[in-house]
């Protein structure tokens, strides 16, 4: 029997002079962490080519968490380190957790925060983090339902499964108000029923559990009230709405039984709600949006139910365009309208109806038929969605099942019809926090805050329009701006001032130097005339005279001793300087460079003027006397008996020249608000 010698290795770096061997006994050798090398051992042998391993690194440390108790979690440590050849442990943490294929899993068994500290490791070195997971007393998930409304009496019906993951569950009562009575849970569908008391209120929430995946304690809360009051209600929306197939509309026992209105039923067979570009490249001849105004604002309506999302749904043409984003889009616009309109508490939204598997492949029209369940339910979300944008009432059709039972896998029965009709007295309130920074009215104006989206509405909701963070020049008046933060959507009635007392007037002539005031005759009963004025102080003359003879205007920059003063005098022309009591007179320091003058009066009653110096109003004054202007020429030195004296080349009838005013527009027969006000 013979005994083999020692194996020993050599090793050199891959490529390197055959002098560059090193001798290592036992097969141990370090060439550098990423080095090549080549390795052979005595007697046959050949060349091995190895990379050695980098060190591992820490790429997404892991986030703390919480975990309830005894539901199992899991981390996957493969996301959270790089590096070749990774080999994963725990290096300390509690009980029972343990790595499998670079995932660690540990079910929690008590409340209590515990660190976990966790290794990648490979030939070239280790890295360590380490997280903290906070384990709650209890193994179920709270969730909250969107709260609802309901009459008293009413029969509520709300799904649980409407805020679950997808998946198989479990359902059962965990709790409910002891007022509400026949309170069930459907153990397979997590459907929830009650009926709500006579009177008074609800003292805690319904709870339910479902169990699956996980656990979850499910929790609605439910205000009561007496009804809802409507005079006129507008209902837009498909065929469903419109009534179909022999099948009576449900607009009638909802607004006529239940709120004692009358109904403007608008539904329209065939129809959807939003504008999107359809195929053939044009939006849909049947849409809502191509007839907002007239299907949707209707004279005298004070509510408007709008049941529309069926067939936008169900249409199989222009995904990139006609989809659930194109819906939630136009219904948002559709919103903010109406919220000007009708307000928020007098609108009703309900969801796409529900459908079945052979529905959805279904339709008279085949442009409506083969969607999946998937791309459907796209559009229920989007309404739910918006509903909780404008903090509208909803009716969560899909949700409740409406309808249990159709005519055509689509139209439904008249057996299905009271469900939705009850529906309507326990409408879900979906909402979002209120928005903040509303936007602010100015002088000629609209200012949006950073962060703000809003849209300027008309006030018969008619008309929207985007306006842009920042200064939106806007007329004076009042304004209706819908808005949001992000949040809810808000409603506010802004007042915009103006800096131009001539805005919305129509001009009538211009002035010019050097043509005299000899056309100056505005009628008898209104005059509005805006100049600019240059001058250096003590300058003096007359600015702008019309009328003559025995009454006018005038205004005038005189001497009153050592005070450059400005002076507008409009109406008969007896008056006397200290006493005036037919004439309106205003008195202004007079200003100095440039500046613009805004003289107006009006004499229907009496005779008021009103007097703006750069925008700015610097006063009025008023007397019985209904004289403004007459027929002749300007003549300030009739107008007005105590001026000291005429200026420089002017007579009686004002025909001299103008030297601190080049133009004049001239508003005949129209007046300012502070005149005619």
């Amino acid at each position: 029997m013979a005994t083999l010698p020692p194996i020993t290795f050599y090793w050199r770096p891959a490529g390197a002079a055959d002098d560059a061997w090193l001798a290592d006994a036992d097969g141990s050798f370090a060439p550098g962490v990423g080095a090549a090398v080549e390795v052979v051992s005595v007697g046959p042998s050949r060349p091995a080519f190895i990379t050695a391993d980098t060190a591992p690194t820490l790429v997404a440390p892991i986030a703390e968490r919480g975990a309830p108790v005894g539901a199992p979690m899991s981390v996957d440590l493969a996301a959270a380190f790089a590096g070749p050849n990774l080999a994963f442990g725990v290096v300390s943490g509690p009980a029972g957790a343990s790595v499998t294929g670079g995932v660690l899993s540990w079910t929690p068994g008590a409340a209590q925060t515990v660190a976990i500290t966790v290794r990648a490791s490979n030939a070239a070195g280790h890295v360590d983090d380490t997280f903290t997971v906070a384990v709650s007393g209890s193994a179920t998930t709270p969730v909250t339902m969107t709260p609802m409304t309901a009459a008293y009496g009413a029969a509520l019906v709300a799904s649980a499964a409407t805020y679950l993951p997808a998946g198989s569950h479990a359902y059962a009562l965990v709790s409910a108000p002891p007022e509400a009575s026949g309170v069930a849970v459907d153990a397979g569908t997590g459907r929830l029923t009650a009926t709500m008391p006579a009177s008074g209120a609800l003292s805690a929430p319904f709870v339910i559990r479902a169990t699956g995946s996980g656990t979850w304690d499910l929790s609605l809360t439910v205000s009561l009230t007496a009804g809802w009051s409507f005079g006129e209600v507008v209902a837009v929306g498909d065929s469903i709405t419109q009534g179909s197939g022999g099948v009576d509309s449900w607009v009638d026992d909802v607004v006529v039984g239940q709120w004692g209105g009358t109904d403007d039923n608008n539904g329209s067979g065939g129809s959807v709600l939003q504008g999107s570009l359809a195929a053939g490249g044009a939006p849909l001849g049947t849409s809502l949006m191509g007839s907002f105004a007239n299907r949707s604002l209707p004279a005298g309506a004070q509510a408007i139910i709008c049941a529309y999302g069926f067939n936008d749904a169900r249409y199989i043409h222009a995904d990139a365009t006609f989809n659930p984003q194109g819906y939630a889009r136009d219904l948002r616009s559709s919103l903010r309208r109406w919220m000007v309109r009708y307000g928020r508490e007098n609108i009703w939204l309900v969801t796409p109806y529900w459908i079945s598997d052979t529905g959805l492949n279904t339709a008279v029209n085949p442009d409506f038929a083969g969607r999946t369940r998937v791309w459907f339910e796209g559009y229920v979300a989007a309404c739910r969605t918006v509903a909780a944008e404008f903090g509208v009432k909803l009716i969560d059709a899909y949700e409740i099942g409406y309808p249990a039972s159709t005519l055509d896998h689509i139209h439904p029965t008249a057996a299905a019809q009271p469900a939705l009709i009850e529906a309507f007295r326990a409408p879900k309130r979906p909402t979002l926090a209120a928005s903040t920074g509303a936007p602010t009215g100015g002088a000629d104006k609209i200012t949006v805050p950073a962060g703000r989206t809003a849209y300027l509405v008309a006030a018969d909701g008619t008309t929207e329009t985007a306006l842009a963070v920042g200064d939106n020049p806007q007329s004076p008046g009042q304004h209706r701006v819908v808005w949001s933060d992000g949040g809810r959507w808000e409603l506010a009635t802004l007042t915009v001032s103006t800096a131009n007392p001539t805005f919305g007037m129509t001009l009538s002539a211009t002035w010019n130097a050097g043509f005299g005031y000899a056309t100056l005759k505005p009628t008898a009963t209104a005059l509005t005339a805006r100049f600019t004025v240059t001058r250096s102080a003590g300058d003096y003359g007359v600015l702008w005279e019309s009328g003559g003879s025995g009454y006018g205007c005038g205004c005038f920059i005189y001497d009153d001793a050592g005070t450059d003063r400005l002076m507008l005098v409009m109406g008969y022309s007896n008056g006397r300087l200290v006493s005036a009591p037919d004439l309106a007179v205003i008195k202004t320091p007079a200003p100095s460079g440039t500046f613009e003058v805004v003289l107006s009066g009006n004499c229907v009653t009496g005779q008021k003027a009103a007097l703006y110096i750069n925008g700015v109003l610097v006063g009025t004054d008023g007397v019985s006397a209904p004289y403004l202007s007459g027929g002749r020429n300007g003549g300030i030195g009739q107008v007005w008996d105590e001026i000291p004296a005429n200026p420089p080349g002017w007579s009686a009838e004002g025909d001299g020249a103008n030297t601190m005013v080049t133009q004049a527009a001239i508003y005949a027969g129209q007046a300012t608000a502070e005149v005619t006000a």
